[in-house]
């Protein structure tokens, strides 16, 4: 387990033509509320600062040296100085810098994929600048988190936290930090299939971004609103705004990951419209752009574009060269969200035994990394819920209302309990329905055999056709091959036109019309009886 979640996390910072300038920001452990070998307990007044002579000069030393160090990746000494700041400003009751250091902390942390820990930090030094009454700073801190929860895939978590980001943000100047968030939720919302959200929000931070004096920044806009276009398959309206992004020819010159990144997408986008010519030697000048810097992920994304060129150009075998370099690279940095494209690639171009076996590696990988992600957002959900409760008593510690705890701790041991019940009555009806389904398929499954005497291929193959998927997915999932395929419907044609006439082809429409009607008939059959 630990092992996947290594993996997972080197997958979802890997997510880098799209949040590549979204990290706004500046440890862990094993245990999650055990940070840095020390307990984080917060009991700060932030009416009351007491900085006295020596102490007040190594706080503002201690800063210095953070910040020095931090961009040096001196870590020893970064880390060192670190926790030392974060006990001195306890004793010191000094809130404000122990939110900087605590920012600091979550950004270590960030930089480090220790997501759950960098959570920690920023949700912490979020409730201190909050409690503060610094919008702006609490503001940074949401930005921090809300793509923290991106890079785990709790996107309507990521989308409530960028909301609540811009509500502190928006009375500030801070024009970076605003795109960011904009920026953020141009991603979630493109990552939800929400297209026309994420076009305008990325147009949102592309507004913000092109008043920022470096240009970079709205070139990088503009590559997301184009591949937002592109992943909807728009493809026109990406090459435009691709195109656009190209002209800022000077700022990309002293970017060149950036600059390749959209060649790549403009490139990419261009073949999807159907266009080869020069395509391949396009491609490889890009691949050699990055190999040039040593852009190992970009280096990843131009062979799988470069196996798919060639795939479909009929050269089968520099495909699958190009599919197994990105294959080798991906596993070997760990980028696990393009390994699995490369697995992808490759069982469509193997024959059926290597393609299965590719096919099942994918299953594999993208099961455990979907457990893994499931895993954080509990991780996360933990944190929050227990620094809120925490604060909660602090409050009513300082208040002295001692009287009213009782009272408070039943009221939430009932929604507790309510909410159990209600998600445990949620699971058990679910649970119902799911046996329920399966006893109606299992049931149809047997009455359709029986009235068409069909085989459990024909079964097999019906069942999946009816669910619109085009004969290449068909095959993968039945893992046979296409003439394997035509067999299988003429098969099924020849045992339904025993029953019932059939007029003209029998197409994929009418198998579907068919099947529902049959399914809906015995489902009236099954409520008769």
């Amino acid at each position: 387990m630990k092992f996947i979640q290594t993996l997972f996390l080197v997958l979802l910072l890997n997510v880098f033509d799209l949040a590549f300038f979204n990290t706004e920001t500046i440890d862990s452990s094993n245990n999650l509320y055990s940070v840095d070998n020390k307990s984080i307990l917060f009991n700060i007044n932030s009416s009351q600062l007491n900085l006295k002579g020596f102490d007040s000069l190594r706080v503002r030393k201690l800063q210095e040296t953070i910040k020095r160090t931090y961009k040096e990746e001196n870590w020893n000494a970064f880390n060192e100085s670190r926790l030392e700041l974060i006990t001195l400003t306890k004793k010191l009751k000094d809130s404000f810098s122990l939110a900087k250091a605590l920012e600091y902390s979550g950004a270590y942390h960030r930089k480090h994929t220790k997501l759950d820990s960098a959570y920690y930090y920023f949700y912490q030094s979020y409730k201190i600048y909050r409690n503060l009454n610094d919008s702006l700073k609490a503001g940074r801190l949401l930005v921090n988190i809300a793509i923290l929860k991106e890079n785990i895939r709790d996107y309507q978590g990521s989308e409530r936290t960028s909301f609540q980001a811009i509500s502190f943000l928006k009375s500030s100047n801070n024009l970076r930090r605003i795109s960011s968030m904009y920026n953020n939720l141009g991603i979630v919302y493109d990552e939800m299939g929400d297209v026309a959200n994420s076009i305008k929000y990325h147009s949102k931070a592309l507004e913000y971004r092109t008043a920022m004096s470096n240009p970079i920044y709205a070139a990088h806009s503009l590559n997301n609103i184009g591949k937002t276009y592109k992943n909807n398959k728009e493809y026109a309206k990406a090459i435009s705004y691709f195109k656009e992004a190209l002209e800022y020819e000077s700022a990309l010159k002293n970017s060149p990951k950036v600059k390749a990144t959209i060649l790549d997408n403009y490139i990419h986008a261009e073949f999807s419209n159907g266009v080869t010519t020069g395509i391949i030697d396009r491609a490889m000048e890009v691949l050699r752009l990055r190999e040039e810097h040593d852009d190992k992920n970009g280096i990843i994304i131009s062979c799988i574009h470069l196996s798919e060129y060639f795939n479909v150009l009929g050269q089968r075998e520099k495909a699958i060269d190009f599919a197994k370099r990105a294959e080798k690279i991906s596993l070997k940095t760990q980028n696990f969200r393009d390994y699995m494209a490369s697995l992808e690639l490759m069982s469509s171009m193997y024959n059926t035994s290597e393609a299965k076996e590719h096919f099942k590696k994918y299953i594999s990988v993208r099961d455990s990394l979907d457990k893994v992600a499931r895993t954080y957002k509990n991780q996360f959900d933990r944190i929050e819920f227990e620094t809120n409760e925490k604060e909660t008593t602090i409050n009513e510690q300082s208040k002295e209302l001692k009287k009213n705890k009782d009272l408070i701790l039943i009221i939430f041991l009932c929604l507790f309990l309510s909410v159990v019940s209600l998600v445990t009555f949620y699971v058990w009806k679910k649970r119902k329905k799911k046996k329920l389904q399966k006893t109606l398929l299992k049931g149809f499954e047997n009455y359709l055999k029986e009235k068409y005497g069909l085989s459990n291929q024909n079964f097999e193959y019906w069942k999946i056709w009816v669910e619109e998927h085009g004969q290449e997915i068909i095959s993968q999932k039945l893992f046979i091959s296409i003439d394997a395929l035509k067999s299988r419907r003429r098969s099924l044609k020849n045992k339904v036109a025993n029953i019932g006439e059939i007029t003209g082809d029998f197409d994929q429409a009418k198998a579907i019309k068919l099947f529902n009607k049959e399914l809906e008939f015995y489902k009236n059959q099954i409520d008769l009886a």
